[in-house]
């Protein structure tokens, strides 16, 4: 868990990785800037794709809207997460 997102990993070692992004409407009202994080979140994972060590179903949940000044913030957060085994996740 981070200042921005709330991740959770149910590790299935060599199944590769399956993603899913939970957006709550608590967030936001609007359906645009919910989507709007969604695919900011998806872009950072297709960056990132080559390079995960993580592996089974991950759910990722910001804890926020994105705004792109925090763009960078939100980068350097995911990347710490699927990068490293031992980070900040909660495993089911």
């Amino acid at each position: 868990m981070t200042d921005n997102f709330m991740v959770l990993v149910k590790r299935q070692p060599g199944k590769g990785n399956r993603f899913f992004i939970t957006v709550p409407k608590s967030l936001d009202k609007r359906s645009v800037k919910r989507h709007q994080t969604r695919r900011a979140i998806e872009g950072i994972i297709l960056k990132q794709k080559n390079r995960l060590t993580l592996t089974g179903q991950i759910m990722i949940r910001p804890r926020k809207i994105y705004h792109e000044k925090e763009k960078t913030v939100w980068r350097q957060d995911l990347e710490q997460i699927l990068q490293h085994e031992k980070n900040p996740t909660n495993s089911a």
